[in-house]
């Protein structure tokens, strides 16, 4: 199944910039969330890591999972889409070697630490993960 994710930051003018980012689907929004301060890049894999989360969440609920109404009935193939060549990136390159990564240096690798967790998790469930 196809995903879309983006990302913004506005404000930057003011000296407050505000980030939004969000993630949907052929159903429609998934998951969306802001914060205060941060940078385009920040959004963007927060928008990766936000609907990674999601999915997870939803294919280990066994009420969801059992229901008639599973919209994601089969989610072997999660294809995610982005126009972050920068969070693309980070998260290969977390996953490729966690250990050149301080956590304490950014955000973004804590939100690539959390989708590196997350996408081990779902190809445990047998779903393929590709991010382009």
């Amino acid at each position: 199944m196809k995903f879309y994710t983006d990302g913004s930051r506005i404000g930057l003018h003011t000296g407050n910039p505000i980030i939004g980012w969000g993630a949907v689907c052929q159903y429609g929004v998934l998951c969306t969330g802001s914060q205060f301060g941060g940078s385009n890049i920040n959004a963007e894999i927060f928008a990766i890591r936000d609907l990674l989360l999601y999915l997870y969440r939803y294919v280990n609920n066994n009420r969801i999972k059992n229901s008639k109404n599973n919209m994601f009935k089969n989610l072997d193939i999660i294809d995610i889409e982005t126009d972050s060549l920068t969070s693309i990136q980070i998260i290969n390159g977390y996953m490729k070697d966690s250990s050149a990564y301080s956590l304490e240096k950014s955000v973004n690798y804590v939100a690539a630490d959390t989708i590196s967790k997350t996408i081990i998790k779902l190809e445990e469930n047998n779903s393929a993960i590709s991010i382009k």
